[in-house]
């Protein structure tokens, strides 16, 4: 066997990622990882009781669910099934209470109190848009937006800081 087209140092997501893109462009391709397993950042193993399988890297994989690349892969009929909660992110506040986000809109609203409104109506637009919105967020930096009114919408309220959009749009401290 001869020496390969390309050498991709690194197996996780990005690694892996460059290495069938080459692939698919008919490229021989040999992948080169340090560790004992593959897959970087999205590793799981038993790390506690037999059956609890824990995020070894990282707790959540947003943009690996939404990835337009990822998502035109096979992965599923090769084993990945992605797992989501109910509830992906929880804040905890100095009351003792905390604020959920949950995969459901209107549930999370419902935690909300007086912003629940407000929120909804900041965040189901783009989460409407959402896999519409991914494909220009994600794209190279000089490229043809294909969906101009979601990006629009999402640039606009991206122009100000975090805390200046919520405390221009939020009264309470739970949203």
């Amino acid at each position: 066997m001869g020496a390969p087209d390309a050498v991709v140092v690194g197996a996780g997501p990005n690694g892996l990622a460059a290495a069938v893109a080459l692939a698919r462009q008919g490229l021989s391709v040999e992948v080169r990882e340090a560790g004992e397993t593959v897959g970087g950042g999205c590793r799981s193993r038993e790390l506690t009781l037999p059956g609890f399988t824990h995020d070894v890297c990282a707790a959540v994989h947003p943009l690996g669910v939404s990835s337009p690349f990822l998502r035109r892969l096979p992965l599923a009929d090769h084993g990945l099934a992605w797992v989501h909660p109910p509830a992906p992110l929880a804040h905890p506040l100095d009351d003792g209470t905390a604020v959920l986000l949950e995969r459901d809109l209107a549930a999370t609203k419902a935690g909300l109190g007086p912003d629940a409104r407000a929120w909804g109506e900041l965040f189901a637009p783009l989460a409407q848009a959402w896999f519409d919105l991914v494909e220009d967020l994600l794209a190279p930096p000089l490229h043809r937006v294909r969906h101009p009114l979601a990006y629009a919408r999402f640039g606009l309220r991206a122009l100000r800081s975090a805390r200046g959009l919520a405390e221009g749009r939020f009264r309470g401290g739970r949203a």
